[in-house]
């Protein structure tokens, strides 16, 4: 059962939807492939973007895709009217846009049984489809025993295999076909395109003129498509076996040869329907793509064994021929020698020669070029010997050469899809936080909703940098602009582990009550105006701290992060953060603390916070984070707005130079009125201004320094 709950996610719905929003991760992958089609580097901070033509193709065949009739300016995204938009412009159109797929009953059933992913009920269905194929081939093997046949009357009929097997073979064909035509019936108002992102991307994104499909060609498409044809070659052997009439085996009319081969090649197919695993076998589908992009080199493989076959077949046949004996009706050659049990002499024998033709002389080439060496065909005389260790060395050289490139090929192939996974499971696992960022950054009013509370152990440390992460949870808060109606929540929060903080699980809830208080603003400009109120109630069966001496018991302490203010001149957002009484050995805390926060959001603010978050996004691709304060995107933020204020420090600093070159000079006057009193000569010296640093600097090193007191 706990395999079975891993293979069935619990958290997809049971049946597939009938929409869903196109989410902001397939957006990324889209601007990921223009960017490569254009050749321009996401991470590259200079590159011009996307020009508005390639946007404005794009958008319309996606919505073309979907089914939208929909108005779509494409200038209304080039904010800054230069011809180009970047990625913060997809994320706006992804925000205000909201495209959506829509699917009919069709693709729904279509959709479970192609991509069980979506859904539990096709995960079920796949399951269910796997174990047949198990079951189907697993039979067909069993049924092969001699203890599993059931042995005739007559001695010369074959024995039969146990009827449950024919009931097995029966029931999961009816299965497989049931799956088949479903599929098969439903391609025809299936929109293929979106069976995966993939084929979506491909679709919306070549510079090609694309058509889309109409209902014949998605039917050709789907049963001309090589799984779909694996699937129908297992299904229709059973079909054609049952369709052949078989007469009853008796004595007195025994099943004939041909007959039997036939049968036997009809059960043999059955076996093809255990290809139908690698569909989503991860290592078929490696050595399927290492074959795919080797075959330059198996076809020059295949090329140099075709020739070596037919040249070195040839040259075997005329060395191993022979002479034609009339008695025996064919060709004889020389053998090894044998003595003559009369005269007890010894002389070489003649027999009949494997080597009767050249297309006969072709599987011994084959074997020997494949190294195989059955040794049924071998050749006697010394010019086939010869022949034969050609064939050898040439057979060795031919096979070693394509080994490098599929090997190489196959080495890349590995690390390009253990990549891929690993760059989908990240997106997957951080989807969350990068589309919250993503929100943040097109509206950044979001932030002011934001709240996020995490439990610590307090470590009693002179750094809070050695305490111990417990858990966090993230609030939304129902705070809405300009309005004046107020809010009272009591939460039960259970805690969520983070890896990126401490590589363990936690458990425990926490309770918390907030109260919103809005007033009308008194200037204007203001968005948001009131007074939040917090009150950390109490927390329950927190995660222990097993390395704590003593019972392991916790010293959980709370902070919770809000953004009460909006971001200031620069774009910047300051996150206020609180932090709560540590409760020492308590794994169920009692606070029962308030603390009140005013609340004052401009809308000039948010303003900028737009426009440095369009800059950041245009500049760079940005990849998911967390939405905890302090992450790696909201540096990147600070760092790009701070440099107006680097800027303005700088050009401080030049100003306090010029008083301190002054006093520079009135040092230099100094110390040579100094060296004037002790007798030195101030004319070996150039003036400060000759000075590389503005320090005096000897006029020549053929000068002597005066001295004032004795050699």
């Amino acid at each position: 059962m706990k395999c079975l709950r891993s293979f069935i996610d619990t958290k997809k719905p049971w049946v597939l939807p009938n929409s869903h929003q196109v989410d902001l991760i397939f957006f990324k992958r889209v601007f990921e492939r223009l960017c490569q089609q254009l050749q321009l580097s996401p991470e590259n901070a200079y590159h011009p973007g996307i020009s508005v033509t390639v946007f404005q193709r794009v958008i319309r065949r996606l919505y073309c895709l979907l089914e939208q009739d929909r108005l779509f300016n494409v200038n209304d995204y080039d904010l800054n009217s230069d011809g180009t938009v970047g990625w913060w412009e997809f994320c706006i159109l992804w925000k205000e846009e909201r495209p959506t797929v829509k699917y009919s009953l069709a693709e729904r059933i279509f959709l479970t049984l192609e991509e069980p992913r979506g859904s539990r009920v096709g995960q079920c269905c796949s399951l269910v489809v796997l174990l047949a194929i198990f079951i189907s081939a697993g039979s067909f093997i069993l049924s092969t025993l001699p203890r599993m046949q059931t042995q005739p009357d007559c001695l010369l009929c074959v024995p039969e295999p146990f009827p449950i097997f024919a009931v097995i073979d029966t029931l999961c064909v009816l299965l497989f076909t049931v799956e088949y035509c479903l599929r098969l019936v439903t391609s025809a108002s299936t929109r293929l395109e979106l069976v995966s992102d993939e084929m979506t991307l491909h679709a919306i994104c070549t510079e090609e003129c694309t058509a889309f499909l109409t209902k014949w060609q998605r039917v050709c498409m789907f049963v001309t498509s090589w799984p779909n044809l694996i699937d129908l070659v297992a299904i229709l052997p059973s079909y054609i076996a049952w369709m052949i009439p078989q007469e009853p085996c008796t004595c007195d009319s025994p099943q004939t040869g041909t007959g039997m081969v036939t049968f036997k090649l009809i059960r043999l197919m059955r076996v093809v329907r255990a290809i139908r695993l690698g569909r989503r076998l991860e290592p078929v589908i490696i050595v399927a793509k290492t074959i795919r992009k080797s075959m330059r080199a198996l076809w020059v493989l295949i090329l140099n064994i075709v020739l070596g076959v037919l040249i070195f077949g040839a040259v075997i046949y005329f060395m191993e021929s022979g002479v034609y004996d009339p008695d025996y009706v064919t060709y004889m050659r020389s053998a090894d020698y044998e003595q003559n049990m009369n005269t007890g002499l010894w002389a070489r024998a003649s027999e009949q020669t494997p080597f009767r033709s050249i297309p006969d002389s072709f599987w011994w080439a084959l074997v020997t070029a494949t190294t195989v060496g059955y040794g049924d065909n071998v050749p006697k005389s010394v010019g086939g010997k010869i022949t034969a260790g050609f064939a050898m060395i040439w057979s060795l050289c031919v096979l070693a050469l394509p080994v490098g490139v599929v090997g190489s090929n196959f080495d890349q192939v590995w690390k390009d899809y253990d990549l891929a996974v690993q760059h989908e499971r990240e997106l997957r696992k951080t989807e969350a936080s990068f589309v919250k960022k993503m929100v943040g950054s097109t509206d950044p009013f979001v932030y002011s909703r934001q709240m996020m509370l995490e439990v610590y152990h307090d470590s009693c440390m002179p750094s809070s940098e050695n305490d111990f992460f417990l858990g966090e949870v993230e609030i939304e808060l129902l705070i809405e602009p300009l309005s004046y109606d107020p809010v009272h929540q009591q939460l039960r929060l259970p805690l969520h582990e983070n890896r990126d903080k401490a590589a363990r699980a936690v458990s425990g809830t926490m309770f918390l009550d907030y109260d919103w208080t809005p007033r009308e603003p008194t200037e204007p400009g203001i968005i948001l105006d009131g007074t939040l109120k917090v009150t950390l109630v109490s927390g329950d069966t927190l995660e222990p701290v097993d390395w704590k001496p003593g019972a392991g018991i916790p010293d959980p302490y709370v902070t919770i992060t809000i953004f009460p203010n909006s971001p200031d001149d620069n774009g910047v957002l300051h996150p206020k953060v609180i932090r709560f009484d540590t409760k020492f050995d308590d794994t169920c805390p009692i606070w029962n603390k308030s603390v009140s926060v005013p609340y004052r959001w401009y809308q000039s603010g948010v303003t900028k916070k737009r426009e440095s978050c369009r800059k950041l996004g245009n500049s760079l691709l940005i990849e998911p984070v967390s939405m905890e304060a302090g992450g790696i995107l909201r540096d990147r933020e600070q760092l790009v707005s701070s440099l107006p204020h680097l800027r303005s420090q700088v050009a401080e600093l030049k100003k306090t130079l010029d008083p301190l070159k002054e006093e520079v000079e009135e040092i230099r006057r100094t110390s040579l009125a100094i060296m004037a009193h002790l007798g030195l000569t101030p004319s070996c010296y150039k003036p400060a201004s000759a000075g590389s640093h503005g320090y005096p600097e000897r006029a020549s090193q053929n000068v002597p320094v005066a001295r004032t007191g004795p050699a």
